[in-house]
């Protein structure tokens, strides 16, 4: 008896082992803002405009669609590892090819008694991320539905900004100002999902399509000057102050004679379509499937 459990244990195990498969996969998509954000922790509209009226002496604000610094084309690859049929692990690796840019204007804004429409263009530098998932699949041999899900680590993260500072009409001569910023994000957690189908031109290699979505949002950590122009002249930045430090845990009596202000969330959450391909590698034998006993030992032959 024990004999034939252990050759219906081993049969099993031949089995198994030969479902057990490794792949690697490489597509291309475009990503809509998810619950984007309107304005940012300054009260400046991400993609819009606010105007401040001289006369009634409030702001009017005229916003567009939410932003998302995720949102545009991206490209992503990776592979992973399938235990069986319908269950498998994935390690996905997705950069951001040409990220969406906004623009915000504050209109009729009065600095050092100067007034000046400004224009803050905002885009997400070509970021990284690597996002670790588990993998569901029906398994067919033609068309193959899927479901994958895990958490998202963001490897390169860089907010870019430009602050356009012209002087209006009336002022004298019309002055542009224009800084640009290299912004850095503090590490955070995203989750990411998505359902999709493949369909097996080969027993080796498929096409796939999907839905996807990613919720995550980060905080500002530092800012750096990176170049400023005025009259379209470059204006040398040694001597000057081009760090600005955001912090979590802000005091405003404490900060009045530093650069430091307080950080706010950056929203990156998107829905995207995405396709590609796939190569499925052979699937492993680890057993022979004709192996028999012989004299209580397993041979193979």
């Amino acid at each position: 008896m024990k004999k034939y459990l252990f050759i219906a244990g081993f049969s099993l195990l031949a089995l198994g082992a030969h479902a057990q498969q490794f792949f690697v996969k490489g597509g291309l998509g475009y990503s809509a803002p998810q619950a984007g954000q309107s304005i940012d922790g300054t009260g400046t509209p991400y993609n819009g405009s606010a105007t401040n009226n001289a006369t009634g002496g409030g702001i009017t604000y005229n916003y567009k669609s939410g932003a998302s610094f995720s949102a545009g084309f991206s490209g992503t690859f990776g592979g992973g590892y399938m235990f069986n049929d319908h269950v498998g692990l994935e390690l996905d690796v997705t950069a951001g090819l040409a990220p969406h840019h906004y623009t915000g204007n504050v209109n009729n804004q009065v600095i050092d008694s100067v007034t000046y429409n400004i224009s803050i263009e905002q885009y997400a530098k070509t970021f990284w991320l690597l996002a670790p998932q588990i993998v569901v699949q029906t398994g067919g041999t033609l068309w193959n539905l899927y479901g994958r899900g895990g958490v998202v680590l963001p490897l390169n993260v860089h907010l870019m900004q430009e602050q356009s500072f012209t002087n209006l009409p009336g002022n004298g001569a019309v002055e542009t100002i224009v800084n640009s910023y290299d912004n850095t994000t503090s590490f955070s957690l995203g989750l990411t999902a998505a359902i999709g189908v493949q369909y097996n031109l080969t027993d080796n290699v498929c096409l796939w399509g999907e839905l996807n979505m990613l919720s995550m949002s980060m905080n500002l950590k530092q800012g750096t000057l990176t170049s400023e122009t005025y009259a379209g002249q470059s204006v040398p930045l040694s001597g000057q102050n081009t760090s600005y430090p955001y912090s979590k845990n802000y005091n405003s009596a404490l900060a009045q004679n530093s650069t430091t202000t307080p950080s706010y969330s950056i929203p990156f959450s998107n829905i995207g379509i995405h396709a590609g391909i796939m190569y499925k590698f052979d699937k492993s034998i680890h057993v022979n499937s004709h192996a028999r006993p012989s004299h209580g030992r397993v041979t193979e032959f």
